[in-house]
């Protein structure tokens, strides 16, 4: 991760296909079922809209630009619910505004 993060000026312009498959054989991480779009049923936000959610809510709770305590939070996000609630497109979760998606995983809840 510190390697795609690091170098994210110059992949940015590469394939990101490529760029994913490279990093799925280089850390080895085996196939697996994780269509969650298949029962979605509204049109998917493309990946560089969701990746926009993502790094906003990473920025919001982690702006120290440390390369190693920004990687820490990218895994604290991913691993947390609010990626999967994130991930759930047919909930509202993933079009709220950044301070609630902020202060959900602060929280460590949402917030009603």
């Amino acid at each position: 991760m510190k390697r795609i993060y690091t170098h994210s000026d110059v992949l940015h312009c590469e394939v990101i296909d490529s760029v994913a498959e490279e990093f799925i054989n280089m850390c080895s991480i085996k196939t697996g079922d994780f269509d969650n779009v298949a029962k979605c049923k509204y049109e998917v936000p493309d990946y560089w809209t969701i990746g926009e959610v993502y790094e906003r809510l990473i920025e919001d709770v982690q702006p120290n630009e440390n390369v190693d305590i920004i990687i820490e939070t990218l895994f604290k996000v991913y691993n947390s619910w609010v990626s999967d609630s994130i991930s759930r497109f047919n909930t509202d979760f993933y079009y709220q505004n950044r301070e609630y998606i902020k202060e959900c995983f602060l929280t460590n809840k949402q917030i009603a």
